[in-house]
């Protein structure tokens, strides 16, 4: 064992010295609970913590969200859907294929 092997080992096993670490450096939060503000994916210190979550991608606001149970992800769900980005969506190709069938129409009429 070299020297900063035992010195890091020293570091993690020593509860106290880890946790006075840990005050002054906080926890490196990667994914919140949207709704509960739950930590769901953090590194604490030197250890990976991920915990069970799920996604949705909100195609109107262009994001996604992290929930830590299902209870939190349907009442977001039942919010924020995507019905206005679909229905514009259906609508947006219903006249696009409208327009190009008209123009067909046309074309061929001349």
């Amino acid at each position: 064992m070299n020297y900063s092997q035992i010195v890091t080992e020293r570091v993690l096993y020593n509860k106290d010295l880890r946790n006075l670490i840990l005050d002054y450096s906080g926890f490196n939060v990667k994914h919140k609970c949207k709704m509960c503000d739950e930590k769901l994916i953090y590194d604490n210190f030197t250890v990976n913590v991920n915990i069970s979550y799920k996604k949705y991608s909100n195609w109107e606001s262009c994001s996604t969200h992290y929930f830590c149970d299902e209870i939190c992800y349907r009442e977001y769900k039942r919010n924020y859907s995507n019905k206005k980005c679909f229905l514009i969506l259906v609508m947006l190709m219903t006249s696009t294929i409208f327009c190009t069938f008209l123009l067909v129409y046309i074309l061929n009429t001349y």
